[in-house]
């Protein structure tokens, strides 16, 4: 069912809405969203409390780029942060709350380096609610996307860039366990970090968020690493402030990265990788099932009467013509 609305020129638009009745006749209002809306000010009290997150309406885990550490009051991106130091699952459901069961991973050129950060200009960024792209002043561009429970990234690196990808499962002071299979072109494991635990009485002492990340491109070496130190050649290790990696080909240009998580089991994380995106889907065809879900949702309204600066919602700099429509929570199933 669809339903319009008639507007009265003087109503500013801050929820959910579409063009102008035959502005765009063939445009979904999708492509008016703009989640990097709320995502900037320096004062916390300004600070809007948003993340440019991809994935499905009400998914269990939604992947953002990341430019800072994420607890509670703090999300893992802000728009004034000048470099990205990660691509991030995150289960964070709003600013006052504290994240939990999260998996990041990043990619690398050269050697393997734990906590390795890229700088980065907005004009060099896209983020949609289907998918979110950047290219680093590295050279090496990072794309994403994701279905409920499992994220799905693409990596171009350049030349002869001898490629690496490093996982981070914990941080300081949470043990976690990371198993790397390079046979399988898997990291597999666990964190049980639950930051909002001190905000009630509720300690679910046997919590984890389980994840296995699965590589399409050969793996030529891995290791482990704790804080900074790489065990390199290392398959197993449980410890706090812990990661994993792998390298690729010298040769290797694209990257895809598949990452599925459970609360239940690796086994189970495994299963929703194979059922939300099962080995040969391209990035591609995932992003359009993403923004088909939202196009869903959202192309269920449509409004006459709006102007084009009713439509439009500014952080930083001119104008853009977009709404805002951040990922969002819903309860989520144990799965």
């Amino acid at each position: 069912m669809r339903v319009r609305l008639l507007l009265a020129p003087v109503l500013a638009l801050s929820l959910v809405s579409a063009p102008v009745a035959g502005a765009h006749p063939h445009r979904s209002n999708v492509d008016l969203v703009n989640p990097l809306i709320g995502t900037t000010g320096a004062d916390p009290a300004e600070y809007g409390g948003m993340i440019p997150s991809t994935a499905p309406p009400f998914a269990m885990t939604r992947w953002s780029p990341q430019t800072r550490v994420n607890y509670v009051s703090r999300l893992p991106y802000h728009h004034d942060d000048p470099a990205i130091t990660g691509f991030i699952g995150t289960h964070q459901p709003a600013i006052w709350m504290g994240d939990y069961g999260y998996v990041s991973g990043m990619p690398g050129v050269g050697d393997v380096q734990v906590g390795r950060s890229m700088p980065f200009t907005h004009a060099d960024e896209h983020a949609s609610p289907s998918q979110y792209s950047v290219k680093m002043a590295t050279g090496v561009g990072a794309e994403l996307t994701g279905t409920s429970r499992v994220g799905v990234m693409r990596f171009t690196f350049p030349a002869d860039a001898s490629p690496n990808f490093v996982l981070t499962a914990t941080r300081a002071g949470i043990t976690g366990a990371v198993h790397v299979d390079p046979a399988r072109r898997e990291i597999s494991g666990y964190n049980p970090d639950r930051q909002d635990s001190k905000l009630g009485p509720f300690q679910a002492a046997h919590f984890k968020g389980y994840f296995v990340a699965s590589f399409d491109t050969p793996v030529t070496g891995f290791g482990t690493s704790t804080g900074t130190t790489l065990h390199d050649g290392e398959r197993d290790r449980t410890d706090a402030a812990l990661g994993a990696y792998v390298r690729f080909p010298s040769a290797a240009r694209t990257v895809q990265v598949r990452i599925a998580t459970s609360f239940i089991s690796v086994d189970q994380a495994r299963e929703n990788l194979r059922r939300e995106v099962p080995s040969g889907t391209s990035f591609d065809r995932v992003a359009a099932r993403t923004k088909a879900a939202w196009s869903e949702k959202l192309d269920r309204v449509d409004i006459e009467g709006a102007t084009p600066d009713q439509l439009a919602t500014s952080t930083a700099g001119p104008a853009t013509r977009a709404i805002h429509c951040g990922t969002p929570s819903a309860p989520k199933t144990r799965s």
